[in-house]
């Protein structure tokens, strides 16, 4: 064994900072549903790799020693600079050092045999630009550990800035990164991040499936991320035990994120205990393994807020992914599209977020695998392609859920993780038009039928047509509709206040001729109404000023003589489309409502299809005597 001379290790190692450099290369290709490519690897026993090995480098606190001596390296003290293609093992301890593979340098491997290093002035193990076939083995255990100081990032020094890497693994720009192997690998983002990666760069974990090395990164800041600007950056989670806590996004890449490989149900295992975000990237496919995820914001999000044209995309093509999350379940801010695997969402106890959630003018296409999002049904809408059936039960952490068809077999059993009033689910088995049934710790205690929606339109009530009312006024209709109207016996939570006495009030108003309920927050409204026949009920719930609230739209089918409410602008331009009138803003109902105003839909009636209510027990009445519950409509105070 050649010993190196030791030397004084600078106090701050000028590095210039660029981009990253990733390891596979991926090409991306912008359909409808859009695919990565990716290079293929096949996973190898790091043993393999040791006996490959030219030189061994053992790492102490003092120095580095090499078993060969050769100009392939450089050595300063505990600072590795790796010039040369080859394959290099990486051993010992070192409480302050470093290892970097120089700029242009191809096919380098680095074996990590039992090593433990920590830096306070740059990245552990720094991979710099234009480092194509760049790999990391893990063999035996292993840990990184980056104790920058954060502040080092903006210093007023132009050295120290510099030098600043903030990660423990730091890929720059235009390289390829493949991390395999079967030991296990520590990764301490103690300053910032834990694996970073660059511009025009692509890191891949995972040889392939067959990979068994575990990889623990925790961070302050992001746990895996591949940045940049260039449109062909890649994360690439192929194979391996992957363990993440991280401050904010969990895994993440600017571009393209890839988990899985086309063609195969297998993967990598993936377990986000902490995190802002759990898995996010421009365009997220979702190809094989599993993760379980618990995030304080979205679960799994496609987007980029520095993008302002680019078509978003979420693509589940196959293996299972469990998410709690704070926010939303899933989230995407253009398309979601389902074609197979098993995706439990459980999203954020208040209203403001989706169990699972797509862009605005944009769409979710389920058409195979298994989905379901629980969670607060408040902007819960029914997927716009494929086969769904939507619930509504309050429901609390801990319930063991069951969906069942018509003949008692059971589609999918989960546990609540945490309160919630919506289900939605899809999956291969269901049956257009048919009824579902929702049980809680095996009791029944809701039913649905498929493609009808909380917040969407519903079958039998958007299309105008045939019966003329006279519009609002009450008259000559009977369709045998009061049997199925709420007696005044379940009107508890509607407050008998004069009209002209709440400014914020929204009153509800009975027309016992056509069976329309009516909902307005005009006192003058409302007392025409009754002086041409209608029932005052009185306050139906609490609205709210404008600039604290949000909009209920009212449509008018002037066919049927219905009104309609909802929060959703997509329905209100849909149901105007077919045929109805844009009636504007009705009232506005607080964004920060914390009593939930239900909603119901007759399947039976052409006026007074819809009802709106904040008593429970009036909702679950109408829902035994035939109405379909659909959830949380708005909140009031």
């Amino acid at each position: 064994m050649v010993k190196m001379k030791s030397i004084n290790r600078n106090m701050t190692r000028k590095i210039k900072k660029t981009g990253v450099a990733l390891a596979v290369s991926l090409a991306m290709m912008f359909t409808a549903m859009p695919v990565a490519t990716m290079t293929t690897y096949a996973a190898t026993e790091s043993s393999t790799y040791v006996a490959e090995a030219t030189t061994t480098f053992t790492f102490t606190d003092t120095d580095i020693s090499s078993s060969v001596e050769s100009e392939d390296y450089s050595i300063e003290g505990t600072d590795l600079s790796i010039k040369s293609s080859g394959t290099y093992i990486l051993t010992g301890s070192c409480s302050e050092g470093s290892v970097t593979v120089k700029k242009g340098v191809k096919n380098v491997t680095l074996v990590l045999q039992d090593f433990n290093l920590t830096s306070s002035s740059g990245a552990p193990i720094t991979i710099n630009k234009n480092n194509t076939n760049t790999t990391i083995v893990i063999a035996g255990t292993n840990t990184l550990t980056d104790n920058e100081n954060p502040d080092d990032e903006e210093s007023t020094d132009a050295e120290v800035a510099e030098a600043f890497e903030g990660a423990g693994i730091k890929l720059k720009s235009s390289g390829t990164l493949l991390i395999t192997g079967d030991g296990t690998l520590n990764v301490n983002g103690n300053c910032k991040n834990g694996i970073k990666g660059a511009d025009n760069s692509t890191i891949t974990i995972g040889a392939d499936s067959d990979d068994t090395f575990t990889l623990n990164v925790t961070a302050t800041n992001d746990g895996i991320s591949g940045d940049g600007a260039d449109g062909v950056e890649g994360l690439n989670l192929i194979g391996g035990n992957i363990n993440v806590s991280a401050g904010d996004g969990g895994i993440k890449s600017d571009y393209i994120l890839n988990v899985g490989q086309s063609g195969t149900e297998e993967g990598a295992t993936i377990n986000v205990t902490n995190c802002t975000e759990g898995l996010e990237g421009a365009t997220v496919n979702l190809y094989g393994g599993n993760a379980t995820i618990v995030s304080s914001d979205d679960g799994i999000n496609a987007a980029n807020s520095d993008f302002t044209d680019y078509s978003f995309s979420l693509n589940i093509y196959g293996g299972n992914w469990d998410i709690d999350a704070g926010g939303d379940g899933i989230d995407s801010n253009g398309t979601i599209a389902v074609s197979g695997g098993v995706t439990d969402v459980s999203s954020s106890t208040q209203n403001d977020n989706n169990a699972i959630d797509w862009g605005d003018n944009s769409a979710i296409t389920v058409t195979g695998g298994t989905i379901i999002g629980i969670g607060m049904g408040g902007m819960q809408e029914g997927f716009t392609n494929g086969n769904y059936v939507m619930f509504s039960a309050n429901l609390s952490k801990g319930n063991i859920v069951s969906i069942t068809d018509n003949s008692g077999n059971v589609l999918y059993t989960t546990t609540v993780k945490k309160s919630a009033n919506s289900v939605i689910f899809s999956n291969d088995n269901l049956v257009n038009g048919a009824t579902y049934t929702l049980k809680v710790n095996g009791s029944t205690v809701a039913t649905a039928t498929e493609g009808v929606s909380q917040n969407g339109m519903q079958p039998g009530g958007m299309q105008p047509g045939g019966f003329q009312p006279g519009g609002m006024q009450p008259g000559g209709f009977q369709n045998g509709f009061q049997d199925r109207t709420p007696p005044n016996a379940y009107n508890e939570n509607v407050t008998t206040t004069s009209a002209s006495t709440n400014t914020n009030a929204v009153y509800r108003l009975y027309n016992p001729n056509s069976g329309e309920h009516f909902y307005t927050s005009n006192a003058s409204e409302s007392y025409l109404l009754q002086n041409v026949g209608w029932t005052y009920e009185g306050i139906a719930f609490q609205g709210c000023n404008s600039e604290n609230g949000v909009a209920v739209y009212r449509v008018y089918n002037p066919n049927a003589g219905d009104h309609h409410y909802t929060t959703n602008i997509a329905e209100v331009n849909a149901l105007v489309s077919a045929g109805w009138n844009d009636e504007g803003v009705a009232f506005y109902t607080p964004n920060n409502g914390t009593i939930p105003v239900y909603r119901l839909y007759n399947p039976y009636a052409v006026s007074g299809a819809h009802h709106y209510t904040m008593n429970y027990n009036e909702y679950t009445y109408l829902i035994s005597v035939g109405w379909n519950g659909e959830n949380v409509a708005w909140y009031s105070d």
